[in-house]
């Protein structure tokens, strides 16, 4: 169904997020911990911002350079490798973030199938700008829209369900509070982008 929504030359990544904190029952199978996410594009020309995340522990690794697109291993000026220590490494197609639970405190709103803010930060740092707009068309519990208020994004959410503008809404309207109070109540030191956009109108289409 995307391919034939956004044509299958705009497929980019199948990304798998591995919530490896999930309490799953006892089953005569292995427990399912991950899910799927499609990345499309719109087309060439996408916005694709890399995305890094601090190492557990330093590694000292070669220094590469790129010469007619190959990679070679650099040297000096004596011919010797090069070696640095890398304290982060690029975030690749399996990402490793916790999901929320209920003993959770600071999330969740107690709507079904909410996603943590960490996991949609890192698609809207990923794949937008400051400024840009951002739609989701299933919000939920509005995390989306948060997330976007937070990061400097202008945003549109829809939902049929009553209950998920409501929530939404609530959420909103506290996040808009404290992002107008503290001008720098933000998700990571790296996303302090300028511009918040804190005010919303809610329609019945």
């Amino acid at each position: 169904m995307m391919d034939e929504l956004f044509g299958a030359d705009n497929f980019v990544n199948e990304i798998t997020w591995y919530y490896y904190n999930k309490m799953a029952p006892k089953s005569a199978c292995f427990p399912r911990t991950t899910d799927k996410i499609l990345l499309y594009s719109k087309g060439p020309g996408y916005v694709f911002n890399t995305q890094y995340e601090k190492r557990d522990e330093p590694v000292k690794q070669l220094v590469r350079k790129f010469v007619d697109g190959k990679a070679i291993n650099a040297r000096d000026e004596n011919g010797n490798v090069m070696y640095k220590m890398s304290y982060e490494k690029r975030i690749d197609d399996v990402w490793r973030i916790s999901m929320l639970q209920p003993a959770d405190k600071v999330e969740p709103v107690g709507y079904p199938t909410q996603k943590p803010e960490k996991l949609i930060e890192r698609m809207i740092l990923a794949s937008s700008n400051p400024g840009d707009l951002i739609l989701d068309c299933f919000m939920g519990s509005g995390t989306t829209q948060a997330v976007a208020m937070k990061l400097g994004r202008r945003f549109i959410g829809a939902d049929i369900n009553l209950g998920a503008i409501h929530t939404t809404t609530k959420r909103l309207l506290s996040v808009a509070a404290e992002l107008e109070s503290t001008q720098s109540t933000l998700l990571t030191d790296e996303t302090d982008e300028g511009t918040k956009y804190t005010g919303f109108e809610v329609y019945n289409v």
